[in-house]
């Protein structure tokens, strides 16, 4: 799937990219330690029909490889026929 990064979003993980990118990119800034707890997370909020997720979690930034600390709180829209999440809108901050 794709992703909306706006300037503050992509700062805050160090993307050079404004706009649409694949799941991928941004999942690929996840700290690897904590990246499976926030799947599991955002995989309970699916199988429940979708809607309020928070988590938190250390991401590494892609430009300068610091790594911080950020929580996220968003809303999880879930397709009612075949449980296949839609997309999620929220916010990430440190």
């Amino acid at each position: 799937g794709l992703a909306t990064v706006d300037a503050a979003e992509a700062t805050l993980l160090g993307l050079d990219v404004v706009g649409e990118l694949p799941m991928e990119t941004l999942a690929a800034t996840m700290h690897p330690d904590d990246a499976p707890s926030y799947a599991a997370l955002l995989a309970e909020t699916v199988a429940r029909g979708g809607g309020a997720f928070t988590g938190e979690g250390r991401v590494i930034r892609a430009n300068d490889g610091a790594v911080r600390w950020i929580a996220g709180h968003a809303h999880v829209e879930v397709d009612p026929e075949s449980g296949a999440p839609l997309r999620a809108i929220g916010v990430n901050y440190d």
